[in-house]
């Protein structure tokens, strides 16, 4: 056996420089993202918490967030996961504003697996669950994301908004297949004039849609008369007629549908 086997304090071995150069990136990433130069390989990722720096970084990455800069806005949300404590509100903030940038990116499951760490902290973590209930909504899990509407909407205590979340929520029924249920949600929309001339537009298409046996009898009849009346009628009536005969339908569809306290 050799001297060098015996001794308690052997010298370490040089590092190649590949390692070195890996090593030297890492750093230059960690300092970018505002975290210690070295990560201690016996402690916690969260061991240094600075609330103070996490809730600066999720500030500045929302901004980069709406600027598209997803790239940049994604390492701010590294920068808030590694220095917000787990479990918080701050570090729940910062791994659903991570989510949000997934499902910019196009990255689905990535999103769903950073909500569902969050949701096994916290299961009633509003922003979480809508945003879940959102990433079904994109890839056409339409009932999914449903269900997860109508189970967190309500939680939201700003009535503003609570109606932006209900007019996707129509949105969504209207994608489904059920006009009529579009039609309830928007009835209790808080400020109905503040709709965009979109969601004006999918009100109105969903308010024509005729989605039972009694709505598409009142639309036949309402067509019926409309064609009768171009072989009666000059031009200008007709087109008063079938203006009135949509107003009437439309007024029938709007008045038979109870308000829903969705």
């Amino acid at each position: 056996m050799s001297n060098a086997d015996n001794d308690p304090n052997p010298t370490p071995m040089p590092k190649n420089p590949d390692t070195m150069r890996r090593e030297a990136v890492d750093i230059t990433k960690r300092r970018y993202r505002g975290l210690p130069a070295y990560r201690a390989h016996n402690l916690p990722i969260h061991a240094e918490s600075d609330p103070i720096t996490a809730a600066q970084a999720l500030e500045e990455g929302r901004a980069l967030l709406k600027e598209k800069k997803l790239a940049a806005a994604m390492l701010k949300a590294d920068t808030v996961r590694g220095l917000a404590s787990v479990g918080s509100e701050l570090w729940a903030d910062g791994m659903t504003f991570r989510a949000e940038v997934y499902l910019e990116q196009g990255s689905v499951q990535s999103a769903r697996d950073t909500l569902r760490r969050v949701l096994h902290q916290n299961e009633g973590y509003v922003p979480a669950r809508l945003l879940m209930a959102e990433s079904y909504r994109r890839i056409g899990m339409y009932p999914k994301a449903i269900q997860h509407f109508l189970e967190t909407i309500p939680l939201l205590p700003d009535p503003a908004e609570r109606s932006q979340w209900q007019k996707v929520l129509a949105d969504t029924y209207i994608a489904n297949g059920q006009p009529a249920l579009a039609r309830k949600v928007l009835r209790v929309v808080e400020k109905p004039e503040a709709l965009g001339m979109e969601t004006r537009l999918k009100t109105a298409a969903a308010l024509l849609l005729p989605d039972t046996a009694v709505a598409w009898m009142l639309l036949v009849l309402v067509l019926g008369i409309s064609l009768m009346s171009f072989a009666t009628f000059p031009t200008p009536i007709n087109v008063l007629i079938v203006i009135g005969c949509i107003a009437v339908y439309g007024t029938v569809q709007w008045i038979r549908l109870p308000k829903s306290k969705t």
